[in-house]
């Protein structure tokens, strides 16, 4: 008895020992984990000081990979690396202040007649430039243009992003200047861009921002499931690394990445929408570009591309989009 009593109680110590050691691994990855998670958001939410142009996640060798997965993803700060005058655009420079004091710069072409002007917001890691195509298009159509380069991105000021949280300010800012410039224009319209997107919708939901309508193109349903799609494509486990990018992000920005969704935006949204998506977009899946369409609150109108990726719809059919894009402007605008 007393050997087994003595033999059950090493067995006891022993398990306890590995209970410990358990215990103590699990910490220790955990912490690890947020390290990496700390660095990671910082390097995917804050540009680097050199300026040029992101390579695609898809495009990465694996030894890339395995460098962002130890470093993070640094991004260059993005450059406007087209002008107005390649896509036929006579346009001028303007700047202007957000309400937290970040200075704007921004395009601005005149459109003749009486059309009501849109404002143009890009995407995350891109720049103004990205929608000159865009722009230049509905610029045809006789309405006056805007294009933004939200914080951080082009000739604006700072470094940080936020995916579309801090730049409702910008989005705010350039509706006050356009109103301003054009006192006697009805609207104007909102065209956003995945995180320009994100952005637009904010400001109206959140920020009270009076618009007559928004175009929202590739546009995510929440940050953090923004964030499990980029691990995906960068073929990683998204659980639990990016709630804890997502955290972090948060902190180190002075927001709470949690409540940055989409999706809650559009509740609050009573004005006209026209949602375009790109059926083979890995970045935004379908069914997240539709959970925001379907909690809007006013008119709406969903258009998918069948070929279109995580870029321009107009590139992947001129034809569809012209033709979407001209009738939500002619039935949204006003008088």
């Amino acid at each position: 008895m007393i050997t087994l009593h003595g033999t059950v109680v090493k067995m006891n110590s022993g398990i306890k020992k590995i209970i410990r050691l358990g215990l103590w691994l699990s910490a220790a990855g955990f912490a690890a984990l947020q390290v990496l998670a700390w660095h990671h958001a910082r390097a995917l939410l804050r540009y680097s000081e050199e300026g040029g142009e992101s390579a695609s996640i898809e495009s990465l060798s694996i030894l890339d990979k395995a460098r962002i997965f130890v470093a993070g993803a640094s991004r260059p700060r993005p450059d406007n690396f087209w002008n107005p005058e390649k896509f036929g655009l006579a346009a001028e420079t303007v700047r202007f202040r957000s309400s937290d004091g970040v200075e704007l710069e921004a395009w601005f072409v005149d459109a003749p007649g009486a059309g009501q002007p849109v404002l143009f917001f890009h995407g995350f890691g891109t720049s103004r430039s990205s929608v000159l195509d865009e722009a230049a298009a509905v610029q045809a159509m006789g309405h006056p243009v805007l294009l933004v380069d939200l914080r951080g991105s082009g000739g604006s000021d700072g470094r940080r992003t936020t995916m579309g949280w801090h730049e409702a300010l910008d989005v705010q800012a350039a509706v006050a200047w356009i109103k301003e410039k054009l006192p006697d224009r009805e609207g104007p319209f909102l065209y956003g861009q995945s995180m320009g997107a994100a952005a637009a919708l904010r400001a109206v939901s959140a920020l009270g921002v009076e618009v007559d309508g928004i175009v929202v193109e590739a546009v995510f349903d929440s940050m953090l499931n923004a964030v499990r799609n980029r691990f995906r494509a960068m073929g990683w486990p998204a659980f639990p690394a990016a709630e804890s990018l997502v955290f972090w992000g948060g902190i180190q920005n002075g927001f709470n990445g949690f409540r940055h969704n989409p999706a809650d935006y559009a509740a609050g949204v009573r004005i006209p929408v026209l949602v375009l998506h790109g059926e083979q977009d890995p970045r935004v899946t379908t069914p997240q570009a539709r959970r925001v369409y379907d909690r809007l609150a006013g008119p709406r109108h969903f258009v998918a591309f069948p070929a279109a990726w995580h870029s321009s719809c107009l590139a992947s059919d001129p034809d569809k989009w012209r033709e979407a894009l001209g009738r939500f402007l002619a039935e949204a605008g006003g008088p």
